[in-house]
């Protein structure tokens, strides 16, 4: 069994390191839309690559704005499409210029995939633990 760990950003590409195996904040987004003032920045934090599971310690989210921001995280379950069930936080707030730190044990098969959500451009998300293959 090989451990790994690794730190990836969406835009840039961030660099290696043990511990860390996805950061991503509100502007590395895959769909972003108006809502009355508050935006949906939604990014797949991380994705199981094949013939590997993840076992995942912590999941740390940072506000760096000036608003409290509910954020949301969600495991879909081989990639499947997002639905309520797979929400492990729904909704959270996170006051401005503070840190939710979680506790969440996660283990992961491959292709399953920690999808994150923020209510504004200003959070950060970062998920701890390591991957076996």
């Amino acid at each position: 069994m090989i451990r790994r760990g690794l730190r990836l950003r969406a835009a840039p590409m961030g660099t290696r390191s043990r511990s860390c195996l996805e950061a991503c904040d509100g502007n590395d987004t895959q769909s972003s839309r108006s809502g009355g003032t508050i935006s949906d920045h939604r990014h797949n934090a991380h994705t199981v690559p094949a013939a590997t599971s993840t076992v995942c310690s912590s999941l740390v989210v940072a506000n760096r704005g000036e608003v409290t921001a509910l954020v949301r995280v969600a495991v879909r379950v081989a990639g499947a499409a997002l639905a309520n069930q797979q929400y492990i936080l729904y909704d959270v707030a996170v006051p401005p210029q503070d840190t939710y730190i979680g506790t969440v044990g996660l283990t992961l098969a491959a292709t399953d995939v920690v999808t994150v959500r923020a209510s504004t451009a200003d959070v950060s998300f970062s998920l701890f633990g390591e991957e076996a293959s």
